[in-house]
């Protein structure tokens, strides 16, 4: 089940809601191939090499998307056995994504004068 997340600036108050994790339509390759972008669905597949079920960990990941400068949801894919990780792009404006360390420290990408505060305010599936 995933969570939903609120990241607030206690300066300027933008707010930001993310839906993290995985649901239960995320547990096989094919299903979360859809959430990436052709060139690394190509990627995905040649690293499972042709099995149907690789072992593999698939979350959104909160991120930072370093052209439009805003909090996102990222699709994010593991292969447990290679530790390949494949990261999709910004939702938003299709840029370059870093991903966020859980409980890391963020300063605000709005007004980049505070920490934002992090609050869980649910769940999805």
């Amino acid at each position: 089940m995933g969570r939903i997340q609120e990241y607030q600036c206690p300066s300027c108050h933008g707010t930001w809601k993310l839906f993290l994790g995985h649901g239960r339509k995320h547990s096989s390759i094919k299903q979360v191939l859809k959430f990436f972008s052709p060139e690394l669905q190509n990627k995905i597949i040649t690293e499972a090499k042709g099995n149907p079920d690789p072992l593999f960990l698939f979350n959104y990941q909160a991120a930072l998307c370093k052209d439009c400068h805003t909090l996102v949801a990222v699709p994010v894919i593991q292969f447990l056995e290679t530790k390949k990780t494949y990261v999709s792009k910004c939702p938003n404006c299709g840029g370059d994504a870093e991903i966020l360390a859980e409980d890391s420290d963020v300063i605000c990408p709005q007004c980049k004068k505070e920490t934002l505060c992090i609050q869980e305010v649910g769940n999805w599936d």
